[in-house]
C-alpha cells in the first residue's frame, strides 16, 4: 500500500474525510457514500445472500441474457493471466448469478463471500467494483485497501456494466483476484467481454428491425468495436449500443427519434443502397463523418436454396402465405371464417359466403377450394344460367355415364343469386340439388356468395329461394380488417418486387377515401409503384401521389372565415395538387415563397412530404 492511499486509509478509519488527491475521487465519493449507509469500515460488511427460490427465479427470468453471458465468462476466466482469480456476473440489482473461479481462489476466504446469489451494492458491502461500476454507470476498478471494508484488502476486482439498446444497465461483470498487478490487462478482458455480450443481445433484441453499423474507418465494420443503431422501416431509431453514444457524443441520442436528426444523409436512399450490399460514408450534424453498412439479420435465400414445406398437425391454425399471390387470413373473423367454411366442406355441406363488394369473397371460395377439393374442377356460375347447360345435363346422367370431370368431382361456385329472376332461381335449386346428392359420395362441393350488406336478411331469403341447408360465414369490410398491413404489403409485392410499404403508409392508405374495398386497393397501390422510386414507400408519398378529395381543397383554419384569404388558400392547393404535389413548382407558378405554400398546407392538417 502506497503513502497516500495508507492516509487516505487511516482518516476514512478515524471518520474524517481523505485530502483531495489522495485516492481516486470516484472511490472517495463511494466510501462517503458507505459512511451515509451507516456502514463502519472497522467491521464486517453484511452477508447478504438471497434465498435459494429468489435465485433460481432470477436465473430464470434472465435466461436469454445468460445463454451470452455464459460463454464469455468461460473465455474470460481463460485469458485471465495466471492463476487465483473468479469470473463473476451480476444482475441489475447486484445480485451475483453465476461465477466461474479456479481452485485456488474457491479456497480463499473472499470465495466465501464472492459466491452465486450474494448481493454487492454499495449500501452492503461497501465499496467494492461491482457495486461502484452499478452506481455510475462506468467500468471500475477496486484494489485492495480502496475497498471500504479493511477484510476485503486482500482482493482486487474489476467490474463492467452491460447495457442494453435502450441505455439499461442490464448486468454485470466482475473479475476478481488476489494478486493486483494483472488488473490492468484483466480490465482490458472485461471491457472486451461487456462489449462482445452487449452486441449480440442488441442483434436478438432487434432482429426485425435494420441494423446499422458504422465507425470512422471502415476496416472497424466487422469488428466489436463498431457502432450500432436499430431503425424501423420508416427511420425510426428503435435502440443503439454503447459505442454508437460514444461516436455521437454532442449530439442528443437519448432524444433523438429518427435517423435524419443525427445524420444529414437522407434514410430512404441510404437505406436502399445499403441493402444493396453497398459501404457508405454519411456524415452527422456535427459534420463527423463514418462508414456505414447494414447488418443483415434476416436469412437471406440463395438461388439454390432448397424450400422444404412440412406439414405438422396443429389443428385451428391457418397457414401463413409463402408467396404474395396466396391470400392472407390473418383477421380474427376472416380466419375463423376460412376455418368454418373448411369444416363445411368437409362434412359435405354448402357454404353461404356473404359480404360488402371487393370483400375478397371469390378469394375465399377459390382458396376452399383449393384446400378442399385441389384435383377437382373449380366452376363459376355468374350472370344468367345458360352456361350451367352442359352442367345440367352431365348432372343428370347416371354416375356411370359421367364425364371424367363430373366422376372426379370439384366446386361449384354461384354468384349474386339475389339478382336472379324466378326462373333462374328455379333452374339453379334444381342444380343445387343434385350436386347435394352427388356430395353425398363426396364429389362436388357448393359455395354460394352474395353482395350484401344484411347479412341477416341475406341468408333468410336463400334459405326460402334455394330450400338447402347451408353453412353462412361473413366477411368483414376492408375498413374493419385487423390484418389491412398484412394485405397491403402482400399487394404490393406482388405489384411491385422493388417496393415495400411502411406502417405509416399502410395507416395512410387504409383512410383513403377511395380504398374502399380490395380492387380499390390494389388500384392505389398500382398508381403508388408508378409514382414512386424504388425503395420503401411512406406516408408522404401516400399523400403526395394520392388524391385524398375534396378535403385537401378546404381552406386551412387560419383562411376559414375571410372570404379573400379562404379562395388564395383554395388556389394554392389546387395548383398544389395540378403540379403533383410538386412545393418548389407550386411556389413558382404562383409567385409566392416556398413558406407560404408550407403554411398552408400545414395550417389543413393534412401531411405533406
Amino acid at each position: 500500500m502506497d503513502a497516500s492511499l495508507a492516509a487516505a486509509r487511516e482518516a476514512l478509519e478515524n471518520g474524517s474525510r481523505p485530502q483531495t488527491g489522495q485516492v481516486e475521487r470516484d472511490i472517495s465519493d463511494s466510501w462517503e457514500r458507505s459512511v451515509a449507509h451507516g456502514l463502519d469500515p472497522r467491521g464486517e460488511p453484511r452477508n447478504a445472500v438471497i434465498a435459494y427460490q429468489d435465485l433460481r427465479r432470477e436465473r430464470k427470468e434472465r435466461a436469454h441474457l445468460m445463454r451470452h453471458v455464459r460463454p464469455e465468462l468461460e473465455l474470460l476466466s481463460s485469458q485471465i493471466a495466471g492463476t487465483n482469480f473468479m469470473a463473476a456476473f451480476a444482475n441489475a440489482e447486484g445480485v451475483i448469478l453465476d461465477a466461474i473461479m479456479d481452485n485456488e481462489f474457491a479456497e480463499s476466504p473472499c470465495a466465501k463471500a464472492v459466491r452465486v446469489g450474494s448481493i454487492w451494492t454499495e449500501d452492503l458491502r461497501g465499496t467494492n467494483a461491482l457495486g461502484l461500476a452499478l452506481h455510475t454507470g462506468r467500468a471500475a476498478t477496486v484494489t485492495g485497501a480502496e475497498h471500504f471494508f479493511h477484510s476485503h484488502a486482500e482482493v482486487s476486482c474489476v467490474s463492467a456494466p452491460i447495457f442494453g439498446s435502450r441505455g439499461e444497465i442490464l448486468g454485470l461483470l466482475d473479475a476478481s483476484s488476489e494478486i493486483a498487478a494483472r488488473q490492468i490487462h484483466t480490465k482490458a478482458l472485461v471491457l472486451l467481454a461487456a462489449n462482445n455480450i452487449e452486441n449480440r443481445v442488441f442483434v436478438e433484441a432487434h432482429r426485425e428491425d435494420y441494423i446499422l453499423q458504422f465507425h470512422p474507418r471502415s476496416e472497424y465494420l466487422t469488428t466489436q468495436s463498431v457502432a450500432m443503431l436499430s431503425v424501423d422501416q420508416d427511420g425510426q431509431i428503435t435502440g443503439a449500443n454503447r459505442r454508437a453514444a460514444e461516436f455521437l457524443t454532442g449530439l442528443d441520442l437519448v432524444g433523438v427519434t429518427s435517423f435524419e436528426r443525427l445524420f444529414q444523409n437522407r434514410f430512404s436512399p441510404t437505406l436502399t443502397a445499403l441493402l444493396r450490399g453497398e459501404y457508405l460514408r454519411v456524415r452527422d450534424w456535427l459534420n463527423a463523418t463514418y462508414f456505414m453498412r447494414v447488418r443483415l439479420t434476416r436469412p437471406r435465400r440463395s438461388n439454390h436454396s432448397v424450400v422444404m414445406n412440412l406439414a405438422a398437425a396443429t389443428g385451428g391454425v391457418v397457414r401463413v402465405p409463402t408467396s404474395a399471390e396466396e391470400p392472407i387470413y390473418v383477421d380474427e373473423q376472416v380466419r375463423k371464417a376460412l376455418l368454418v367454411g373448411q369444416r363445411a366442406m368437409r362434412h359435405g355441406m354448402p357454404v353461404q359466403i356473404v359480404g360488402p363488394a371487393g370483400s375478397g369473397k371469390t378469394t375465399l371460395a377459390r382458396h376452399l377450394h383449393a384446400t378442399c377439393s385441389p384435383q377437382g374442377s373449380f366452376i363459376v356460375l355468374s350472370g344468367a344460367l345458360a352456361e350451367s347447360g352442359d352442367l345440367e345435363v352431365e348432372l343428370a346422367s347416371q354416375p356411370d355415364q359421367a364425364s371424367d370431370w363430373i366422376a372426379k368431382g370439384g366446386t361449384v361456385l354461384v354468384e349474386d343469386t339475389l339478382s336472379r329472376n324466378a326462373l333462374e332461381i328455379a333452374s339453379l335449386r334444381d342444380l343445387l340439388h343434385r350436386l347435394t346428392s352427388l356430395n353425398e359420395r363426396g364429389l362436388w362441393n357448393v359455395i354460394l356468395t352474395e353482395t350484401t350488406t344484411d347479412e341477416d336478411d341475406y341468408l333468410n331469403t336463400h334459405h326460402e329461394m334455394l330450400e338447402i341447408a347451408t353453412i353462412p360465414i361473413s366477411l368483414p369490410e376492408l375498413s374493419a380488417r385487423t390484418d389491412f398491413d398484412h394485405l397491403a404489403t402482400a399487394m404490393m409485392k406482388a405489384i411491385s418486387e422493388e417496393h415495400t410499404l411502411s406502417k405509416s403508409a399502410c395507416e395512410a392508405m387504409i383512410r383513403h377515401h377511395r380504398v374502399k374495398n380490395l380492387s380499390d386497393l390494389d388500384a392505389e397501390l398500382r398508381r403508388l409503384a408508378v409514382h414512386c422510386p424504388a425503395g420503401v414507400i411512406r406516408r408522404e408519398h401516400v399523400y403526395k401521389h394520392l388524391n385524398f378529395g375534396s378535403a385537401d381543397l378546404e381552406p386551412c383554419g387560419t383562411c376559414r372565415g375571410n372570404p379573400l384569404k379562404e379562395v388564395k388558400c383554395r388556389e394554392i392547393r389546387k395548383v398544389y395538387r395540378q403540379n403533383n404535389s410538386n412545393i418548389a413548382l407550386t411556389a413558382r407558378r404562383l409567385g409566392v415563397s416556398r413558406n407560404t405554400v408550407y403554411k398552408h398546407l400545414a395550417a389543413t392538417g393534412l401531411p405533406w412530404p
